[in-house]
């Protein structure tokens, strides 16, 4: 029995390994690799559009303040086909340029601000003697705009904002069928601040400023009729500053 066992063992050590030179197909048994741990980072949420909105709002209206403007500016108009028909009929030019006036008041941070601007300023006048009679065509304006300006560096702003402006027309020794009315306007405005003080400055400026309106008038020998009073005007100014 013992040299039955002696010789099995003998057999098995030398058929295992012809077995796996016949076989080479034949993979050990992977060692199984040892487990990794992953952390998960949490990623923030992104802001909804409400609370950048809030954020926004939040921020315009931090460290506001109220501001003051009081300007004097000399204001330019193109020639209307209103004016352009008084010209003809008065056989002379009328003035275009004069001078205007006005007050603005501003609320807002250093960076963007809201305003509204009063002014009175003379689009057109003409004086001539017509068949040995004086006449004297006046037409100004009384703009209320709302404006929003942004500081595009410290000093330096630009704006845009709309109104209305109430036409003014005086004739003298003639006939008018429109003498006082209101037109739509738009407004675009550049300037700069130059500050003495945190209270203080003074600003240069131009504004843009376009009017639609329409006059009813006999003009000359005509009968009434509608004439485009649509106004352009140029008018470049200087503001004296109060911040509260």
């Amino acid at each position: 029995m013992k040299k039955l066992m002696q010789g099995m063992a003998l057999l098995a050590s030398v058929s295992i390994p012809l077995f796996a030179q016949v076989n080479p197909t034949a993979k050990p048994v992977a060692t199984p690799a040892p487990a990794t741990t992953t952390t998960a980072v949490a990623m923030p949420a992104p802001a909804s559009t409400a609370s950048r909105n809030n954020a926004a709002f939040y921020e315009f209206w931090k460290n506001a303040d109220f501001t003051v403007s009081a300007y004097g500016a000399f204001n330019y108009s193109v020639k209307s086909t209103f004016t352009k028909a008084v010209d003809s009929a008065l056989a002379t030019t009328g003035t275009y340029a004069s001078p205007g006036f006005g007050a603005i008041a501003w609320y807002g941070n250093q960076t963007s601000q809201i305003g509204l601007s009063v002014g009175y300023m003379q689009i057109y006048s003409n004086t001539a003697t017509v068949y040995g009679q004086s006449q004297t065509e006046k037409l100004t304006y009384i703009p209320a705009v709302f404006l929003a300006r942004y500081y595009i560096m410290p000093g330096l702003w630009a704006g845009a904002g709309f109104g209305a402006s109430v036409g003014l027309l005086k004739v003298d020794n003639g006939s008018a069928a429109t003498k006082t009315f209101v037109s739509p306007l738009a407004s675009l405005r550049a300037g700069y601040d130059y500050a003495f003080s945190r209270e203080f400055s003074v600003s240069g400026f131009v504004d843009f400023s376009y009017s639609f309106a329409t006059i009813n008038q006999q003009i000359g020998l005509t009968s009434a009729a509608d004439y485009s009073a649509n106004s352009f005007n140029i008018m470049p100014g200087i503001a004296v500053n109060y911040t509260f």
